[in-house]
């Protein structure tokens, strides 16, 4: 994270979707993000939009893990679900000889999917009690932290005792495991001399130092095409599984949407056949 990033982050997704949900709500166009002031983050007078309605605010150094939202349980929440679906994949690709090899099959296309996933999947408790502190409210009446905490190591301990490479782990390893990134920022510190190094000198890599393109081509992913009539069988399989194991509802749904998608591909592609038909001598 860098503070271009964020900028970019705050302008076209954040202020978007706040604005969509207050028009949906018909709530006040008025909206405070409460944020870390970490050197990853641009100063506040620069975050806010032009009417000065939607606008960031910093808490104050070394009450962060005290009172931010995000920080009440929140992110570790998400880390653990990110991890439980890594470990739903170690279990699912068996035909890997080593941890090593299965390890470089999983993409950042994966991990973008997995965070987006273990988001959706964070209780909506959670997220309730993480503002428990700074609005001083008490939720006695919903599921503690500590309970969701509990459902998540048991929910990893299964999956990775099933996985034959980790048949004795224990409750201890999982808690370790989970808790490796506790302080991990999101952010590297960088000194004056560390940004020189980097970026002071940057000089064209001599022909010795190219990198070799052939090394790079086999390394890089090459999908066959795959046919309409192949997509549309495997929907159809997807499909019918799904109803057959009672899946979600919404799911269902989703399901039924692509499949639409595809029938629309695969009418458009027989009306392209039929016109280029009047064209062959």
């Amino acid at each position: 994270m860098n503070q271009v990033i964020f900028s970019e982050w705050f302008f076209n997704v954040f202020v978007p979707s706040v604005q969509k949900f207050q028009n949906e709500k018909g709530i006040p166009k008025r909206a405070v993000l409460l944020l870390d002031n970490a050197p990853s983050h641009p100063s506040e007078s620069t975050l806010k939009t032009p009417d000065g309605q939607i606008f960031v605010y910093y808490l104050p150094p070394n009450v962060t893990s005290i009172i931010q939202p995000m920080d009440q349980g929140v992110i570790s929440c998400l880390k653990r679900r990110y991890k439980k679906i890594f470990l739903r994949y170690l279990l699912q690709e068996d035909c890997f000889d080593s941890m090593k090899e299965l390890l470089k099959t999983w993409t950042i296309k994966d991990a973008i999917f997995a965070v987006c996933n273990a988001w959706e999947n964070v209780p909506a408790t959670t997220l309730r009690l993480s503002w428990a502190k700074i609005l001083d409210q008490d939720y006695d009446d919903e599921e503690s932290n500590e309970d969701t905490i509990d459902k998540d190591i048991k929910a990893c301990l299964d999956l990775a005792t099933s996985i034959p490479d980790f048949t004795n782990v224990n409750e201890d390893d999982i808690v370790d495991w989970l808790q490796k990134d506790l302080n991990e920022e999101g952010f590297e510190r960088l000194s004056d001399s560390d940004i020189a190094v980097r970026y002071g000198s940057v000089s064209t890599p001599s022909t010795s130092q190219q990198p070799d393109s052939s090394s790079e081509s086999d390394n890089e992913e090459h999908f066959e095409k795959i046919q309409t009539s192949q997509a549309m069988e495997a929907v159809d399989v997807l499909l019918n599984f799904c109803e057959q194991e009672n899946f979600d509802f919404h799911d269902i749904i989703g399901l039924r949407k692509i499949r639409s998608e595809v029938r629309k591909i695969i009418s458009n592609q027989k009306k392209q056949r039929l016109i280029t038909s009047y064209f062959k001598p």
